[in-house]
Order: structure tokens, then sequence, then C-alpha cells
């Protein structure tokens, strides 16, 4: 149940807020970016690199749905009502289970994740240190950890049903907005995840603070961007009402000489 998995708050004591320089879906997407590009030199997405799929029994499959609701379930509790249906509406993620599973980033050498990520980034858990083959999630919403902690635990579930097994060697959460921390021990915080916890003990799953936010220059850009997607849409519209409208004025003037003549034989 919800008061069994400790709870996870912003460091500051402060509480959650969906404050960004961009809106919705478009901010995750952003940062996602951001991290990728900073890791791993380009932004562009990793394709097939970063997902894995086998085949899940229904025990597997009702053991992984039942997780995932209780991520859900408890990510929703220590964000609040309020602010978790500002963030996504009525989703109630119960989409069930299937035998793939993706991640954000899977690390194609090793690195040092503050040396990557730069100013004002700092380890909240492990060492910096990233394995070549490092698999990597990434939120903007801290509130999330557990979500993303389920997505981690799926992703490591599939690598080891394969033969051989795929285990990765080490899993990285990266964050926005604000430090997290565990009000209890971060290894009671992943107890829940038996994959992701044996990683943890074993001193291979890392938490990073990233701080990010879309320059308000790039902001613009993005909404002129989206304006001008829009525009586009309008002006073929506009267009297209003015083609009816040739092709009804057309029609009523081929029409006219009838009319015409018809007018002369009163």
């Amino acid at each position: 149940m919800a008061g069994e998995w400790p709870r996870i708050c912003p460091r500051d004591g402060s509480m959650w807020s969906d404050r960004s320089s961009l809106p919705g879906r478009l901010s995750g997407n952003d940062y996602e970016k951001h991290i990728r590009e900073l890791l791993t030199g380009s932004c562009k997405d990793q394709g097939d690199k970063r997902m894995e799929q086998a085949k899940l029994s229904e025990a597997l499959q009702r053991q992984l749905q039942n997780l995932k609701c209780e991520a859900v379930e408890n990510a929703r509790e220590h964000t609040g009502e309020a602010l978790w249906k500002r963030l996504f509406g009525e989703n109630d993620f119960n989409d069930g289970q299937t035998g793939k599973a993706s991640v954000d980033i899977v690390m194609t050498e090793d690195k040092d994740v503050l040396q990557c990520l730069g100013a004002g980034a700092e380890m909240l858990l492990g060492d910096a240190a990233l394995p070549t083959g490092t698999v990597v999630e990434v939120t903007v919403q801290g509130p999330l950890f557990y979500l993303k902690c389920f997505q981690l635990e799926k992703y490591l579930t599939i690598c080891a049903l394969q033969t051989p097994s795929k285990v990765p060697p080490a899993a990285l959460l990266v964050i926005n907005r604000k430090p997290i921390e565990c009000c209890d021990d971060w290894m009671n915080a992943v107890e829940k995840f038996p994959n992701l916890q044996t990683l943890a003990q074993q001193g291979n799953f890392r938490i990073a603070y990233c701080p990010h936010s879309v320059h308000h220059a790039q902001y613009r850009q993005k909404m002129v961007e989206k304006d001008e997607i829009i525009a586009q849409k309008d002006a073929k519209v506009c267009l297209l009402s003015v083609l009816l409208l040739c092709l009804l004025a057309w029609q009523i003037l081929q029409k006219l000489p009838a009319y015409a003549v018809k007018g002369t034989d009163l």
C-alpha cells in the first residue's frame, strides 16, 4: 500500500511545482534531448539501441502491472492530487504489460556523468562513473521517481530473460527542477524493484540532478515554429475556401447566358 513506500520529496522542503519554461510534454521532450546530447554528443533518438523485448509469462505480466499500479499510486500521492491532474489529467496508466521495454538513453562509452552534465549537476546517489552500457532514464518531474524506477525495473527484467542475459552494468536516473531526497534510506525506496535493487546493492544505481530550463529565446523560437505550423494549416484552409468559392462563382457564371436568353424571350 501507499504507506509502505518511502516518500520522495524536494530536498529543500518545498512543494512540488509544474512551473516550466515550456508547456506540458514539450518540456519533458526538450529536457530528454538536452541530457541525451550532454551524455552521448547527439540529441537524436537512439532508436532500437534503447529497446529490448522478451516473452513474458502471464504471471510476470500481472506482477509487472501490479507493480506499475503501486508505483503510480504512490507517485500520485507524493505529488498531490491537484498537481497530478494538471500534469496527467485522468490518465490511469493502466495500459497492461507487453514483452517490450525501452529506456531513454544507453551509454555507448565510459563517461563521467558530472563532467558531461556540467555546472550545477550533482550526484544524489552513487558515484559519477558510468560504464559502457549504462541505461538512463530522464525526467523533469521529481515526483515521478517511482514511475521511472518501474520503467528501469521492467527493462532490467526483460534483459534478464534473454539468452544470454543482457542485464546492463548500471542504471542512472537524471532529474530536473529540484534535487530530491528520500525520507528513508534509498535502499528502502528501491526494495519494491528487485532487479533495480540488485544494481543498487552493487553500487550501480545512480541518481543525478541536472538543472535545465530552455532559454527564453529558444522558447520563443519553439512558439514561433508552432505558430508557423498553425498558420500554414490556416492558409491551406483559406486556399481551399477560396477555390471552392471560385468554383461556385464559375458555375454561376456558366448559367448566366441561359438566364440572359430566357430574359430576352420575355
